[in-house]
């Protein structure tokens, strides 16, 4: 930055240049932290930055060649290969990114297969080759040769997501990956991808559980930590043993060199006389000691370790980053960050080198910006929204996203006063220059005004009138008297303090001196807006003690740095890179020595899928309950099956005895009821013989007349009529003699004789209409067996069908044969007349 001093001449700010990031992405990446030149420096990413951190100085250097968020990062552990990173991002068409650490030069960029980003990534033994696994739905792994900047291979990893893949450190054609209820055992011969799946069915009570981390062993040893806390230890790809709650929670990173083989774990635990997020194991895993971490909180949650000589680097999932000795167990913060969730709150102090963030992990933080460091924070219990010092420096105001604002003591954090009068999210808050007011803005579209001379009772005096939409931005006139409020309708109005009246004479407005300026509305920022930009796309900016210059935050993750005032349309700037997603908030520090931009969510893809630790163990749980569930609805299935073909059994032994009768005309019976008339004409109708007797029905009816403007009401066809014969024999001889007579007629009409059968058994015997046919044309056909079998004759035989398409096949095998035989006779044929 250029230096202001704002006692002396007033300077204008000619250029920025990235200083510090205060952030460590840990609450969804894994193994994303890693030593560097034996130990001095570090390396890890959050946002689309990868940061080199020097623990000697102090400073750091920043590798910005990504254009979004950085999902992955490992480090070539080869000599000849010696700080070379590879770094995997997110987005539609993501890259891998294989640069110099030292220099920051990029040595090559691999455009992926990856559908929605890189995952993981890991060097071979020697060094030369890289593999990737992708986030899409097949979670493609790939291999690289990075430095010709080709790819080998790629196969479909897993249906399930796949969290590690690595290669073995003593191979470059063997590596494992592990994933949702599932680790693989690849290999890579000449061009192809092969894999054994790991076998656990050799041990007794074993299972497979979803892993989350993969070390190596000698002998051939391969460690994977599981999501209930257990570490399998399997030996090619078969399960040798199960170290049974190596964490009480999910083990989430693995570390291993075969330097010693000594192995470091990190998990969910917390911390115990006996236990703890970090251990350190034997090369066999079977003793190992607990180090707790001793921050001044709990730290429980542990998802990227590395060792180093006699040292442990730790990420947690809160985004810190701490370093654990072997020997003493004594542990050093030496990166601090807010946790997960967009961070909106920003104010820097009217007279020091300090700043404050607000953000959803609903803490307040302090920071210095000389010695870069945390100097104090406290957890207010809800999301926190917006924060701002009173112009003394001694008070911080803080409004929360559940309508309450908090005022704290500056040097210790301790409440002062609190009110709640709105339950939307307060959007900015602001004290008054004379420290008089503070005037609280909402997205209940209100501005209200609250007294501080009587102390912490917080009065509210006054609200401003008219507001159209949420707040956005609020900015304090010099002399307290007036109060500009930029809203969500992009309508920036000017109030009276403290009337709350709207000023509407614009020479009076051209008057004001404003105190700051921090809204994105109005002439004086008219050029900040870049062309074809929707409204939302500018989200913050800020003007410079010294009145010279103009920063700006927008949706796109850029920083941007204009003259102020800003007054023509798409003004002449600089663009600064370092956030993925949106720019939250941003604000020059007292001297315009320092700008700070605080970013929104910085991984609003992997946000979806995340929450990783709680996620990882909720798919498990989900998985059980639905292999359970499944079982259960398939057991129901099976009954609801049975039931049904008892009821259908049922109800066709209750027709068993009757007879439809088609065809004969309506009231052709007169006046003699149906049964009579039946029982006369029966016998004459089929030729029964006199010796059977005569027949008893006990009763008969016509079928009820469908609905009046049907098709079937249209048409001319007689009802069916239902016969019901007290003997089941006479209804076998009725159906036994039509079939025998078949074509049978009565006053000129066709009757046709079925038997009684159920809507099922009737549905299913539909199916074989089409085959049923086709038999019939080559006079295969035999009817049906019951309750729905194909009977057809073949070569003598009666032969039963059950399956519409097994039927179909065989039909299908006889005209085959029937073909092929006609061949041969043609054939034979012709080799005859030759012959002759």
């Amino acid at each position: 930055l250029q230096k202001n001093n704002i006692s002396k001449k007033k300077k204008l700010v000619e250029d920025l240049v990235l200083d510090h990031v205060f952030g460590f992405r840990g609450f969804d990446c894994r193994n994303n932290l890693h030593y560097l030149n034996d130990g001095t420096d570090i390396i890890f990413h959050t946002a689309a930055t990868a940061l080199v951190h020097s623990l000697t100085l102090g400073t750091q250097s920043f590798y910005l060649e990504h254009t979004d968020d950085i999902l992955c990062l490992t480090v070539n552990q080869h000599p000849k290969y010696k700080n070379i990173i590879a770094t995997g991002q997110i987005g539609a068409t993501p890259s891998i990114h294989v640069w110099d650490a030292m220099s920051k030069q990029t040595l090559s960029i691999l455009r992926c297969s990856h559908a929605k980003g890189v995952g993981y990534v890991n060097f071979s033994a020697t060094g030369k080759l890289l593999v990737s696994v992708g986030i899409e739905p097949e979670h493609t792994i790939t291999v690289w040769r990075w430095q010709e900047g080709a790819k080998v291979t790629s196969k479909g990893g897993h249906p399930d997501r796949i969290f590690v893949a690595e290669f073995r450190p003593d191979s470059d054609s063997q590596f494992v990956s592990v994933g949702i209820k599932h680790v693989k055992f690849w290999t890579l011969a000449g061009g192809s991808l092969m894999y054994k799946k790991g076998v656990v069915g050799l041990l007794e009570d074993a299972r497979m559980q979803t892993m989350l981390s993969v070390a190596f062993g000698a002998n051939n040893l391969t460690f994977t930590g599981a999501i209930n806390g257990d570490v399998y230890v399997w030996r090619d790809h078969f399960l040798l043993r199960v170290v049974a709650k190596a964490h009480t929670g999910p083990v989430f990173t693995m570390y291993t060199t075969l330097r010693d083989g000594l192995i470091v774990t990190g998990g969910k635990e917390r911390p115990t006389k006996e236990g703890g997020a970090v251990k350190l194991w034997d090369q066999e895993m079977k003793r190992c000691r607990a180090f707790q971490l001793e921050t001044g909180q709990v730290v429980d949650c542990v998802r990227s370790v590395c060792r180093g000589k006699g040292k442990i680097l730790v990420g947690t999932k809160d985004g810190e980053i701490i370093e654990v000795g072997e020997k003493n167990a004594a542990s050093n913060i030496l990166i601090n960050s807010h946790m997960q969730g967009e961070i909106w709150g920003l104010a820097t102090h009217p007279a020091k080198d300090v700043f404050i963030t607000a953000s959803d992990d609903g803490t307040i933080r302090i920071w210095d910006l000389v010695d870069k460091k945390l100097l104090n924070k406290v957890s207010l219990g809800h999301p926190a929204k917006c924060a701002t010092y009173s112009p003394d420096g001694e008070m911080v105001a803080i409004g929360m996203k559940n309508g309450e604002f908090v005022v704290l003591l500056t040097n210790s954090l301790k409440m002062w006063g609190k009110k709640r009068d709105r339950s939307s999210a307060i959007q900015d808050i602001r004290f008054s220059p004379d420290k008089h007011l503070l005037v609280v803005g909402s997205a209940e579209c209100t501005v209200d005004l609250y007294d501080l001379t009587q102390g912490a009772s917080l009065n509210r005096i006054g609200y401003c009138k008219d507001i159209p939409s949420f707040v956005i931005q609020m900015d304090f006139s010099a002399d307290s008297r007036f109060i500009q409020v930029s809203t969500g309708a992009y309508k920036r109005q000017v109030h009276e303090v403290p009337s709350g009246k709207i000023v509407t004479e614009q020479t009076v407005i051209d008057r004001i001196t404003w105190a700051s300026w921090t809204s994105v509305l109005g002439d004086e920022v008219l050029g900040v807006w870049p062309r074809n930009a929707d409204k939302a796309d500018v989200n913050c900016t800020c003007v410079s003690h010294a009145g010279l210059n103009v920063v700006t935050g927008d949706d796109f993750g850029l920083v941007k740095l204009f003259d102020f005032p800003c007054s023509e349309k798409f003004a002449k700037h600089k663009r600064f890179f370092g956030h993925s997603a949106h720019v939250t908030n941003i604000r020059f520090s007292f001297d315009d020595k320092y700008v700070i931009s605080t970013g929104g969510d910085d991984c609003r893809v992997a946000s979806a899928e995340s929450r990783l630790d709680e996620v990882e163990q909720r798919v498990s749980t989900s998985e059980d309950t639905a292999n359970s569930l499944t079982a259960h609805i398939a057991a129901l299935q099976r009954t609801a099956d049975q039931l049904q073909a008892k009821t259908d059994d049922l109800e066709n032994r209750g027709r068993r005895k009757n007879v439809r009768i088609v065809g004969l005309t309506e009231q052709v019976e007169g006046n003699v009821p149906l049964a009579k008339f039946l029982q006369d004409m029966l016998p004459t109708w089929l030729d029964l013989p006199t010796h059977t007797g005569p027949l008893e029905i006990e009763r008969a009816h016509r079928v009820l007349a469908p609905s009046r403007g049907s098709r079937a009401a249209q048409s001319s066809s007689p009802r069916t009529i239902l016969v019901r014969f007290l003997r089941y024999a006479d209804r076998e001889l009725i159906l036994g003699a039509a079939r025998k007579k078949r074509a049978i007629l009565y006053n000129g009409c066709r009757l046709r004789f079925y038997a009684d059968f159920s809507v099922e058994i009737i549905r299913q015997r539909r199916q074989f209409e089409t085959v049923g046919r086709a038999f019939a044309q080559r006079n295969m056909f035999r009817g049906f067996a019951y309750p729905a079998k194909l009977r057809c004759l073949h070569e003598g035989k009666i032969r039963l069908f059950d399956d519409p398409e097994k039927a179909s096949a065989f039909l299908s095998s006889l005209e085959d044969l029937i073909s092929l035989t006609g061949f041969f006779l043609n054939f034979g044929r012709t080799v005859a007349r030759c012959h002759y």
